[in-house]
């Protein structure tokens, strides 16, 4: 199992992956260097995580779109709804990941100095993620 952890690598070290990055991803860690913006990757199975007291936004990055989608039954729910609890955005990508909606969420971020959740998903289960984010934080504004 792997638990959750902030991601803040050198700069030079995002430059270089930004280079390697796939389109969609380069907007969040250009945030990420650019403008202070915090960074956790939640992959289904994790153990449960608490996040540690930030100053900064977040844009955390739920992964749900493996080799088989779970819903958010796949990850641990006393974790990631108080995480979410948190966020003041979220959107739910339920198929190919589209460059401009990421750069859409690392600018909120960024700019808002709000966090944002992105929820990666299979369409089976984008509806449940609406349902779990709403009731983890019922003034979380969700996108699909």
């Amino acid at each position: 199992m792997m638990t959750p952890a902030l991601i803040i690598p050198p700069r030079e070290r995002i430059t270089y992956a930004i280079q390697g990055a796939p389109l969609h991803l380069r907007p969040i860690w250009a945030a990420v260097r650019d403008h202070g913006v915090d960074h956790i990757l939640v992959m289904q199975g994790c153990e449960p995580f608490r996040l540690p007291n930030r100053r900064h936004p977040l844009l955390m990055l739920i992964g749900d779109d493996m080799y088989v989608s779970r819903g958010p039954a796949g990850f641990p729910r006393k974790a990631l709804r108080r995480a979410v609890s948190n966020c003041d955005a979220a959107l739910i990508v339920a198929g190919k990941p589209d460059p401009e909606e990421y750069q859409g969420a690392a600018t909120f971020a960024a700019l808002s100095r709000l966090s944002v959740a992105i929820v990666e998903t299979r369409p089976e289960h984008a509806d449940d993620w609406v349902t779990f984010l709403r009731s983890a934080n019922p003034n979380i504004a969700v996108r699909q």
